[in-house]
């Protein structure tokens, strides 16, 4: 696995993002400057399908600056995530190349996983939002477009879509569970939108503390 530099950004995904009463947000407006970029930055999931994790160069090379410092994501099996972190996420059905990753001085956890050709990338925090604030953890920084309100389970979120300059895709979710007060994102990337569902997708990787009912 390609040794992720990615936590540069740390400081660009503290930042709140405000949703008014009728989740009318932009996640392009949420005063975060990409890392090493315009736009575009990727979080860094697999080897080399992720060469751009946020900043670092196109070919996969660590920037000026960088080189020797120390990856602090640490890679766990699903049990050492849980017991380290707290926290659990739920693999969805028919997933395969799961990873797990934890990075402890934030408390924030990851799972990679392909599912059905395409490549996932989903986290988790605890996190204190006031009530319609949403925080991007997802280390991804695009002009979105296409955005919507969504909800997973019991809880609000938002969608956003954008083109990564090929004729490939990323769309990324975003959702707060307020009982436990954890902030969620899941990611992909795709040749194919119209035959992609991500919420759904969502609901199995998270199961939100309300329950569905």
């Amino acid at each position: 696995m390609r040794q992720d530099i990615d936590f540069v950004c740390l400081s660009a995904w503290k930042r709140h993002l405000p949703v008014n009463p009728g989740l009318q947000i932009s996640l392009g407006d949420a005063g975060v400057q990409p890392c090493g970029g315009e736009e575009g930055s990727r979080p860094g999931l697999f080897p080399q399908r992720f060469a751009g994790a946020a900043g670092a160069a196109e070919d996969g090379e660590q920037p000026a600056g960088l080189v020797g410092m120390a990856n602090p994501w640490e890679d766990m099996t699903a049990e050492q995530l849980q017991e380290a972190s707290g926290l659990t996420f739920f693999v969805p059905e028919g997933a395969e190349n799961v990873i797990y990753r934890y990075l402890r001085s934030e408390g924030l956890i990851e799972m990679q996983f392909t599912l059905d050709g395409n490549e996932y990338c989903a986290r988790m925090v605890r996190a204190q939002l006031q009530n319609g604030e949403l925080m991007d953890i997802s280390g991804m920084y695009f002009a979105w477009e296409n955005e919507e309100e969504v909800t997973v389970g019991h809880c609000k979120g938002t969608i956003g879509q954008a083109q990564t300059g090929s004729e490939e895709y990323v769309e990324l979710c975003l959702w707060y569970d307020v009982v436990p007060g954890l902030m969620y994102s899941l990611s992909v990337y795709t040749t194919d939108l119209d035959g992609l569902d991500l919420t759904a997708v969502a609901q199995q990787v998270f199961i939100p503390a309300q329950g569905n009912d």
